[in-house]
């Protein structure tokens, strides 16, 4: 295996039109960030699990069969007959940026014990991503610290996007929570807001390196269509994105940590020895992935595959 990941797998609600009665409708889709990351990473070759939980409804069992469908194995998906399968409506404004209304309290993906989580598929893994959002609350925020410990002790590489959204918790309890996690990250992937909030700057290198002091080897900094910031001790720098017409930005950070983390999996380097040219050459990989991704609605579904990354990106 090369990546398992631990969080949210969820229905996001995207807008769909408009009925012949003027109401706004709304598409179903796959989504959740950890999901979506294991999406892209398996659209490019690599071998991914997803340790989560879904409801024993209807949205569940279309999740379970649409990330079975990406490649994503579901031996450590549980379900619940105590919650509903998370819902996530999906706001986008004209310019293809989106904001959520979610139905979580609470939500099925907020109830995954750490007695549940399948430590088998953490050992045959490479990399172990886990999602901010999974640390949002109990008891999830157990199991993913139960997980990340284990994997930790195992010597596996442990992935992090801080994910925040206000929706779910407030700001100062996902400092406090993310805060705690970072010790345990190998590899964190923030969006420039994020970056903000947990190293308390706006200025982009200082903020990577202030994240980076915890531990990570490896800081990305996403700064949507001014690409990138990378903070590693062999390459500290700005790397550019692709211009395309963007109609939905949702998923596009996920698409650009699975492709870090395919890529990272793909290296015969370990992730403290990637050279600058090598670091370079990931980002534009990633940069590619999360490009292609805002031009199809929807996330988990609309990863590209590297024939169209290398397409875009001459590479």
């Amino acid at each position: 295996m090369d990546v398992t990941a631990l969080g949210e797998l969820v229905i996001d609600f995207s807008p769909g039109g408009v009925s012949k009665q003027g109401h706004a409708l709304y598409e179903r889709q796959p989504g959740g960030a950890p999901s979506n990351v294991l999406a892209a990473a398996a659209k490019l070759g690599s071998t991914t699990a997803l340790i989560s939980m879904v409801g024993n409804d209807e949205f569940g069992r279309y999740l379970k069969q649409k990330i079975e469908e990406c490649g994503i194995k579901t031996e450590g998906l549980r379900v619940t007959d105590d919650a509903y399968t998370t819902l996530a409506f999906v706001h986008l404004e004209e310019e293809g940026e989106r904001s959520f209304t979610v139905m979580r309290k609470p939500g099925a993906d907020t109830q995954l014990k750490k007695e549940q989580v399948d430590k088998k598929l953490i050992d045959e893994s490479k990399i172990f991503h886990v999602s901010g959002a999974a640390l949002s609350a109990l008891p999830c925020r157990d199991a993913a610290f139960y997980a990340a410990e284990y994997a930790r002790s195992h010597g596996k590489i442990i992935s992090f996007d801080a994910n925040y959204r206000e929706v779910l918790w407030k700001k100062d309890t996902a400092v406090k929570w993310m805060g705690q996690f970072l010790p345990l990250v190998d590899i964190m992937k923030v969006s420039y807001e994020e970056m903000q909030l947990l190293s308390k700057t706006d200025d982009i290198p200082q903020g990577a390196e202030i994240l980076a002091a915890n531990g990570a080897a490896l800081v990305a900094v996403t700064l949507g269509d001014k690409g990138s910031y990378c903070f590693h001790k062999n390459f500290k720098g700005y790397v550019d994105t692709f211009s395309v017409k963007m109609v939905d930005a949702n998923g596009a950070g996920d698409a650009f940590l699975g492709a870090i983390l395919h890529q990272v999996c793909r290296s015969g380097n370990k992730l403290s020895e990637l050279s600058e040219e090598e670091l370079q050459h990931m980002f534009r990989i990633a940069s590619a992935c999360g490009a292609i991704c805002t031009t199809r609605m929807g996330a988990l579904l609309s990863m590209p595959t590297m024939e169209e990354i290398r397409e875009l990106s001459v590479i």
